[in-house]
């Protein structure tokens, strides 16, 4: 698990990644008013006005475990954003009262966010096979060959365990690399790092996911923020996508 807090300035634009994980996060509004809300994996990047928020601690789920601590598939969480009282009820508002009553004791809420996910070992199958799809050049075919599974059920598992299919979980992580890459590197030596076959590979990767391409990205030319479309939805909701 990855733990970050963020404090927004309250000016600009904030950008959110495309994500292949499940993240939990913990909010205290400038009222003072807490809560915790599971963001699941994001198929596309979205550009929201930068609030600012006192607080606000993100706790990042491996792909793989999110079913495990969370109790649903991950796949009903993409490109969502619910409640974690949808998914534990009293559990969810003890841990979001604990995490509250931490006060502007950051590392405190930061401890009590952890011990409340304590994630398992994991599905071995999955960790091994997330790896082995991001590297450059990997084919869903020898993958699951090499891991001694069908194709059919490699597709299942990612479905169920990550909430991706493996084919976008590989293009998320390519597109995440670019952003950890950009400006540091030529973009040709970037689009190898990432895994992708040429630049125009990337570029067009990058522009359906980002809505721009990488250059336009570095140099700030974002596409207009979408103001966010309420705190949460509830799990019986139908679903939509929330920037």
């Amino acid at each position: 698990m990855e733990v970050e807090v963020i404090e927004a300035a309250g000016q600009g634009t904030f950008v959110h990644k495309p994500e292949v994980a499940t993240v939990v996060a913990f909010r205290t509004a400038p009222d003072r008013r807490s809560d915790l809300i599971v963001v699941g994996p994001r198929t596309r990047g979205s550009y929201n006005p930068d609030k600012a928020l006192p607080v606000c601690i993100r706790l990042r789920l491996r792909p793989g475990h999110a079913r495990a601590l969370l109790g649903v598939p991950a796949d009903e969480l993409v490109d969502r954003t619910v409640p974690l009282t949808d998914l534990w009820g009293r559990a969810a508002r003890e841990l979001t009262e604990r995490m509250a009553a931490a006060g502007d004791d950051i590392g405190l809420a930061v401890e009590r966010l952890a011990e409340g996910f304590r994630p398992g070992p994991g599905n071995p199958l999955v960790t091994t096979a997330t790896r082995a799809i991001s590297r450059p050049g990997a084919r869903l075919s020898e993958v699951a060959d090499r891991l001694g599974v069908s194709e059919r059920h490699l597709r299942n598992l990612f479905a169920r365990e990550v909430g991706l299919s493996p084919k976008h979980y590989a293009r998320i992580s390519r597109v995440r690399t670019v952003l950890d890459l950009a400006g540091s590197r030529p973009w040709a030596e970037v689009a190898s790092r990432a895994g992708f076959f040429d630049q125009a590979h990337m570029i067009g990767d990058f522009r359906s996911m980002m809505g721009v391409s990488p250059g336009a990205f570095l140099a700030g030319r974002l596409p207009a923020v979408t103001p966010c479309g309420g705190y949460a939805t509830s799990m019986s909701s139908p679903r939509r996508d929330i920037p």
